[in-house]
C-alpha cells in the first residue's frame, strides 16, 4: 500500500515536469496578448492559471509526500520546516497570482505604473524566497546524503542549482524552463525507486 502511495506521487512528479514549462508558455502568452492584469478591466484568467493551479496542487501533494518519505524510510527531520515553507510559498504565490488578477483594474496611469511596481517587486520577493529555501534543502540533503539512495544526491545538486538560479531572479525563468522539470524529474524517480523498495521489503 505504501509502495502505491509512492508510485502515484512520483508519476505526479514526473508529469510537473510538463504542467510547469507549459504553464509558463501559456501564462506569458496570456500576458503578451494583452490578456494581463495590467490595463485589463476585468478578470484575466486563462488555460495557463488552470495549468499553474494544477501544477500547485501536484507539487503541495508530491513534495508532503516527499516529506513523509524521510520521516518514515530514512528517519530524516531536518527538512520538515524548510519542506512545509516551501509548500506554503507555492499557496502563497497561488493565491496572491489569482487575487491580482481577480481585480478589474479602471485606474488612471499614475496608479497603474505603481501597482506594477508592488506587484513586480512583491513576485521578485515570493521568488528569491523560494530561492532560498531550495538552496537550505539541497544543504540539509547534501548532509544526510550517507542514509539516503542514490537518487537523491543529483536531486540534491539540481536543487542547489535551482535555487541559486532562483535567488538571481533575472535567471528565475532558466530554473523554470530547464531545471525545474529536471528537479521534478528526479524527484518521480526517488519515489518510484521508493516503490520498487517497498515491493522487496
Amino acid at each position: 500500500m505504501e509502495g502505491n502511495k509512492y508510485q502515484v506521487a512520483g508519476w505526479l512528479a514526473i508529469s510537473q515536469a510538463i504542467v510547469l514549462p507549459l504553464a509558463y508558455i501559456l501564462k506569458s502568452l496570456q500576458v503578451y496578448l494583452g490578456i494581463s492584469p495590467f490595463g485589463y478591466e476585468g478578470p484575466s484568467f486563462g488555460p495557463g492559471d488552470l495549468l499553474i493551479i494544477t501544477y500547485t496542487c501536484f507539487f503541495v501533494y508530491t513534495f508532503s509526500m516527499f516529506r513523509k518519505l524521510l520521516n518514515d524510510r530514512y528517519k530524516v527531520h531536518s527538512l520538515d520546516i524548510l519542506i512545509i515553507i516551501s509548500i506554503l510559498l507555492s499557496i502563497i504565490s497561488l493565491i496572491f497570482s489569482l487575487c491580482v488578477q481577480s481585480i478589474p483594474l479602471v485606474l488612471d496611469g499614475i496608479t497603474e505604473k505603481f501597482f506594477r511596481k508592488i506587484y513586480l517587486a512583491y513576485t521578485a520577493i515570493l521568488i528569491i524566497a523560494a530561492g532560498v529555501v531550495q538552496i537550505l534543502i539541497s544543504v540539509k540533503l547534501l548532509m544526510a546524503k550517507k542514509s539516503l539512495n542514490e537518487y537523491f544526491n543529483p536531486f540534491a545538486y539540481i536543487t542547489l542549482t535551482t535555487g541559486i538560479l532562483e535567488v538571481s531572479v533575472l535567471l528565475a525563468p532558466l530554473a523554470v524552463l530547464v531545471f525545474l522539470p529536471v528537479w521534478c524529474v528526479m524527484l518521480g524517480m526517488i519515489f518510484l525507486r521508493e516503490k520498487e523498495e517497498a515491493q522487496f521489503v
